[in-house]
C-alpha cells in the first residue's frame, strides 16, 4: 500500500538532477489509494507532480505532494489506446507501435508523464497531444470525486488546458489512434527521433523553458540577444538549441539566474516578455546579474 508519507529527493527524480527534498509526499499506485489518500489530507491543499521531466522543485513546499508516477497502466482495444497518467510517453508510443496504432509519433521522444504531458497539452512538430484524446479522466481535489471529461471540456490551446493546476489530479486519458502498418509508424519514429537528436541537447535538462511567443520560437529571441552558449558555474543555455538549459555542474540559483538573465535580456532588446514552459516549484528568486 502506498498510503503513508515518505520523502523523496527531487534531485534524484528530476531530468535536471537538480531540486530540493520532499519531506511529505505521497505515491498512490492505483485511484483506491488516491480516494484514501484524500479521506486522509483532503481539507489541505497538495501539490501535484508526475516525472519531474519538466519542473524544478527549489523548495519543500511545507505542504503535501501527490506523486502520480506509479499511476501506470496501458489498455488497447481496437483503435481505442488507455494510459494512466504515470505511463510515460515514450512507453505509450512504443506500445502503440507495436499494436499497429498510429498518431502519437511526433510525440514519441518527449520525456515525461502523460498526466503533466495533459495539463500542459505538450507537444512538437506541430502535433499536440490533445488532438487525439477521446477522455481525460480526473480527480477533483474540489468534490474527492473521479470525473470523466470529454476533450471539448478541457479547453486545449497551446500548451494549455483547463485542468486545473494541484485542484485537478490526473488519473489517466484515452486515446482515438489509426491502425497502420508497424513500419510505417517505426520509420516515421525514427526520422523524429533523428531530428530530436540533430537540433536538441543532449544531458541534464527540463526540456524547452519559455513558450513560444506569438508563434516564435523563445530559442530564436535567445540566441538574437547573444545568450546562446552562455555558461554560469556549469549552467549552460544550450549552444545547441537555445531554448534548454543544461546542467553541466551547476545549482538550482545558477538555474533560476540564467531563467532570469534570459528574461531581462530579450525584454531588453526585443520587448518580448517570455513565460515559462518550465514549471517552478518553490518561492526563490534569483535576480542579481549574472553578466
Amino acid at each position: 500500500m502506498s498510503t503513508k508519507s515518505v520523502q523523496a529527493d527531487t534531485s534524484k527524480i528530476s531530468t535536471l538532477r537538480l531540486g530540493a527534498v520532499l519531506k511529505d509526499v505521497y505515491f498512490p499506485e492505483n485511484n483506491e489509494e488516491l480516494l484514501k489518500i484524500y479521506a486522509k489530507i483532503g481539507d489541505k491543499q497538495p501539490t501535484v507532480l508526475g516525472g519531474i521531466s519538466n519542473t524544478l522543485v527549489v523548495e519543500d513546499t511545507n505542504e503535501p505532494v501527490i506523486m502520480t508516477s506509479l499511476l501506470k497502466e496501458i489498455i488497447i482495444s481496437n483503435n481505442y489506446l488507455y494510459a494512466s497518467s504515470g505511463d510515460s510517453l515514450i512507453r505509450i508510443c512504443n506500445l502503440a507501435l507495436e499494436y499497429g496504432l498510429s498518431g502519437l509519433e511526433n510525440l514519441s521522444g518527449i520525456p515525461g508523464t502523460l498526466g503533466g504531458a495533459i495539463k500542459g497539452n505538450s507537444g512538437s512538430y506541430g502535433s499536440a497531444i490533445s488532438d487525439f484524446i477521446d477522455r481525460v479522466y480526473i480527480f477533483s481535489w474540489d468534490s474527492g470525486k473521479i470525473i470523466e471529461l470529454q476533450k471539448k471540456d478541457l479547453a486545449f490551446g497551446y500548451r494549455y488546458s483547463s485542468i486545473k493546476q494541484d485542484r485537478d489530479i490526473v488519473l489517466g486519458a484515452s486515446f482515438i489512434l489509426q491502425p497502420e502498418k508497424p513500419q510505417e509508424i517505426s520509420k516515421r519514429m525514427q526520422e523524429v527521433a533523428f531530428m530530436r537528436r540533430s537540433t536538441q541537447p543532449k544531458g541534464k535538462s527540463l526540456g524547452s523553458v519559455f513558450k513560444r511567443y506569438e508563434d516564435v520560437s523563445a530559442g530564436y529571441y535567445i540566441e538574437k540577444a547573444g545568450l546562446k552558449g552562455y555558461s554560469l558555474n556549469g549552467m549552460e543555455i544550450s549552444s545547441v538549441h537555445a531554448n534548454f538549459i543544461v546542467n553541466n555542474g551547476g545549482s538550482v540559483d545558477d538555474y533560476l539566474c540564467l531563467i532570469n538573465l534570459i528574461k531581462t535580456k530579450v525584454f531588453e532588446c526585443f520587448g518580448v516578455k517570455l513565460e515559462e514552459e518550465v514549471r517552478i516549484i518553490g518561492c526563490k528568486q534569483c535576480t542579481k546579474n549574472s553578466l
